[in-house]
């Protein structure tokens, strides 16, 4: 078990590193609520709504991955 130990990172190393980009971004139309996964900065419109109500809903990013 010690063996297994010493490969560890140290608790510090951990927190050296620099914050990762998310490769992926979840969209949700405000309208419909459905969800999709692209990458970040994508303007997307969704294809069920679009037009009702003389609208254009535009997917809002709502988390990250």
């Amino acid at each position: 078990m010690a063996a297994l130990a010493a490969n560890l990172p140290a608790a510090g190393d951990a927190e050296s590193k620099p914050p990762r980009t998310p490769s992926k971004v979840a969209y949700q139309c405000e309208e419909c609520r459905v969800k999709v996964w692209g990458k970040p900065d994508l303007s997307l419109i969704c294809g069920d709504c679009h037009g009702i109500d003389g609208q254009i809903p535009h997917l809002a990013p709502v988390s990250s991955y």
